[in-house]
């Protein structure tokens, strides 16, 4: 929450995109407890990572380091239910969720997450629900990341795929209850 800078944790902000969008190749994005969901609504509406730029969630509010952050991620949540009215028992309520939670970076980080609800539903294109990559992005990193509860309609994938001439690292992830027209998960 908060309507501050994001300068500090006295200073946070709620918007989770301009505080990524002011950050510079190097910079860290420090994220608290909360629920996120892209600034806008719609389905073409996401998280856009930053190049170079590392986003963590998992952090209490009050660390002063890094060393400091407890181990809170799946209470850092990007979510693409807009309305905040999925039902989790099937597709019930996922029909405006946005088509991808996450748009990567290169050289991005995104760690200490649960990244959920995300919903693609475009038939005849291969596109991830939780995470879609631009192509020829490199050095792409999702650590300490909970991929849950995101959907891939019109047999298309439910969670992360790298378009052509892409790399990404997934390090220490759960993929849990993803569902696509082809039960795949992951690509």
């Amino acid at each position: 929450g908060g309507s501050g800078t994001g300068t500090s944790w006295a200073a946070a902000s709620g918007n989770l995109q301009s505080i990524v969008n002011g950050a510079q190749s190097g910079d860290e994005v420090w994220v608290g407890v909360g629920h996120f969901t892209p600034t806008s609504s719609g389905a073409f509406s996401t998280l856009n990572l930053a190049t170079g730029v590392a986003v963590y969630g998992g952090f209490a509010g009050t660390e002063t380091g890094f060393s400091e952050r407890a181990e809170w991620f799946s209470r850092s949540v990007l979510s693409g239910d807009f309305a905040n009215d999925d039902a989790f028992d099937g597709l019930s309520g996922t029909s405006d969720n946005a088509s991808h939670v996450v748009y990567g970076a290169t050289d991005a980080t995104l760690d200490g997450f649960r990244v959920q609800a995300g919903r693609w539903n475009f038939q005849g294109t291969n596109l991830g629900s939780a995470v879609l990559t631009p192509q020829n992005t490199t050095g792409l990193t999702f650590r300490n990341i909970d991929f849950t509860r995101n959907w891939g309609d019109n047999a298309v994938l439910g969670i992360v795929v790298p378009n052509n001439n892409s790399e990404m690292l997934l390090e220490s992830c759960h993929f849990s209850g993803n569902t696509s027209a082809n039960d795949i998960d992951v690509r």
